[in-house]
């Protein structure tokens, strides 16, 4: 039975999760689609158009690309990762907004109302574990069939739409969605590090 991951596992699944985390067409085109996808599906009311949305989203890599660049001390491509995060997710708000403000939003009852604010918290910690096995599930071989799931789980581009649609609609949502993205967005990074820094302590030639 397989117990700790090689250098070389390690190596081949950083330049992996770095090349997805590259600003390319694939990427852009991806994350347009989900914030086109994601967007309507709020405004039509569906869950399985979001869910939809957010398998077919990327911006899962870059966030648990984020902690493994720091503990490679790769810092030319950390630098470069959060520089297309914060792109992407501005091409998601301003997609959001214009969707927005073509179509008004009266409401939203599916995501993100005033009776799940008390319990925001549960976010980030839903956030760390899934994190925790993304990053596993992208370190470890054969284990990236739990990405999909991973996906699903993680409440990334739905706030960050609603962000934009709050832009043009009075900003009746904008502190409840800011609070959940920034929740998921540093609950991620955090089950990241952990597994990450596991993967190291279970076999420290991993540098």
């Amino acid at each position: 039975m397989k117990t700790k991951l090689t250098q070389k596992q390690y190596n081949d699944a950083y330049k992996k999760l770095i090349k997805k985390s590259e600003l390319d067409v694939d990427f852009f085109v991806l994350t347009f689609s989900a914030a086109m996808i994601c967007i309507l599906g709020l405004q039509v009311n569906s869950l399985g158009i979001i869910i939809g949305a957010m398998i077919i989203s990327p911006l899962l890599y870059p966030i648990i690309a984020i902690p493994a660049s720091i503990l490679k001390k790769d810092y030319k491509n950390l630098a470069n990762i959060i520089l297309f995060f914060l792109i992407c997710s501005t091409i998601v708000l301003l997609i959001s907004a214009f969707v927005g403000f073509l179509f008004p939003v009266k409401n939203f009852d599916l995501f993100f109302t005033n009776e799940i604010n008390p319990y925001k918290l549960f976010y980030f910690f839903i956030a760390i574990f899934s994190g925790l096995v993304a990053s596993f599930s992208f370190f470890w071989p054969k284990a990236q069939e739990a990405l999909t799931g991973i996906a699903i789980s993680i409440t990334i581009l739905p706030p960050i739409c609603m962000l934009g649609v709050s832009l043009t609609n009075n900003n009746l949502f904008f502190y409840p969605t800011l609070d959940i993205a920034l929740l998921n967005i540093s609950g991620i990074i955090l089950g990241s590090f952990i597994t990450l820094i596991s993967f190291r302590l279970a076999n420290k030639k991993i540098r």
